[in-house]
């Protein structure tokens, strides 16, 4: 069986620093034997900032724009061997 997970968070928060956040995103972990499974991860996430600063030397205040993005994907294999150990304690 395949896990399959999508995600989407947005956070918005309204101080002198607005920033919005929104993150997309998928996991998948196919098996590839009865021991082994395989996984990728991806997601991008963009931000916007809007910075609001002090009055201009025209009455108004400052305000800067700022936006960033940001890509992963990561891929892993994990397994076990399905030799058992007991451990005996006293």
């Amino acid at each position: 069986m395949i896990d399959l997970y999508a995600f989407s968070l947005q956070a918005i928060c309204n101080t002198i620093d607005a920033l919005v956040i929104n993150t997309h995103g998928v996991i998948i972990s196919p098996p590839i034997s009865e021991q082994k499974t395989w996984s990728l991860r991806s997601s991008i996430m963009e931000q916007e900032h809007n910075k609001i600063f002090g009055l201009s030397n025209i009455g108004t205040f400052n305000v800067e724009e700022d936006q960033h993005e940001s890509s992963l994907l990561a891929t892993s294999l994990a397994g076990y061997t399905g030799a058992d150990d007991q451990i005996q304690w006293d």
